[in-house]
Order: C-alpha cells, then structure tokens, then sequence
C-alpha cells in the first residue's frame, strides 16, 4: 500500500494524488454504507 502511495507520488503531482486518495475513501465509504442499507 505505502509502495503504491509512493510511485503515485512520483508518477503524478502530490495535489493529484491526495484528491484521488480522499475520493477513493470517500468512494469505498458510500459503497459501505450503500452495501449495509441494501442487505439490511
């Protein structure tokens, strides 16, 4: 995972990566939540 942080960060520019880190969390965050409320 840091491996994959870190060639992100080398690949593109900091500012890039961290809005693709938030939205993947925020992503995964809302597939969670959604996944729970359906299997209810």
């Amino acid at each position: 995972r840091a491996l994959i942080i870190t060639l992100l960060v080398e690949n593109v520019n900091t500012q890039t990566a961290d809005g693709f880190m938030t939205f993947m969390a925020v992503f995964f965050r809302i597939l969670s939540f959604l996944n729970k409320f359906l299997w209810k």
